[in-house]
């Protein structure tokens, strides 16, 4: 359980924020594997079934890398078009929901993401529940792990350099009423993969971060070492923790 207060404001120099971002460029080279054996379930989606990976296809969805806007702050990892590219690093026209079932199909249960609740005057964060998840992104370089794309701007170490060792989860969003219609929730929203904690995420991180600056102070930017240009193709990768499993946290 975490609770939160209001975030002091405490404004970067843009030459700092630059600065910061180029020590933490990248902590783990990228990993040049064995491909898995995919099996194609849907367009832009496939699973590895035996080690238990869901991969889609997916673009880089904003423009880290211009000159007038250096800094790119985070709110989720992936998202669907006309929702959060913005603050994203990877955008998919897979549906939320596919992704959900395919992870299903690996062995994945879901739990529930992780939510926000007034205790008294305190805002309480619940943490998600379900299968624990790493995730990874796959470029030309190879495949890296996302927190090697996501830099904690007031010290420039990257998210893999810092004691943050939270996995992301499989919260399994929801289902809920919109006009009259029962939808997932996340093919509605088009929060995939989150960073910060909206409480309807397919797949979140397991540190809860409120989407509130007032409460958390937005402190996680995209790597311009690493994030590739506005446009590019990339692959994101999720790779299902099991209990039993004896290589967590690798890509492979």
């Amino acid at each position: 359980m975490t609770t939160r207060h209001a975030a002091p404001n405490r404004p970067v120099a843009l030459m700092l924020a630059m600065f910061l971002t180029g020590l933490g460029a990248c902590s783990n080279q990228a990993r040049r594997e064995p491909e898995p054996t995919f099996v194609t379930i849907a367009d832009g989606l496939r699973l590895d079934r035996d080690r238990k990976i869901v991969e889609f296809d997916a673009v880089v969805p904003v423009d880290v890398h211009h000159p007038e806007t250096p800094i790119t702050y985070l709110e989720v990892v992936c998202c669907v078009p006309g929702t959060h590219e913005h603050e994203a690093l990877a955008m998919t026209e897979v549906a939320p929901s596919a992704i959900h079932a395919a992870l299903l199909a690996v062995g994945a249960e879901p739990g529930l993401p992780g939510r926000w609740r007034w205790d008294g005057d305190r805002l309480v964060g619940d943490e998600p529940t379900g299968t624990a998840i790493e995730v990874f992104m796959v470029t030309d370089r190879g495949v890296e792990s996302v927190r090697d794309w996501i830099v904690n701007i007031q010290n420039g170490r990257t998210l893999a350099q810092e004691p943050h060792d939270a996995p992301w989860i499989f919260g399994g969003s929801k289902t809920r009423q919109r006009d009259g219609r029962t939808l997932y929730d996340a093919d509605y929203t088009g929060r995939l993969v989150g960073l910060t904690t909206f409480g309807d995420e397919v797949v979140g991180w397991g540190e809860m971060v409120s989407h509130e600056a007032m409460y958390d102070e937005p402190e996680w930017i995209a790597n311009l070492d690493l994030v590739p240009p506005m446009g590019d193709p990339v692959r994101v990768r999720l790779r299902v923790l099991l209990p039993d499993d004896p290589t967590a946290g690798a890509p492979d």
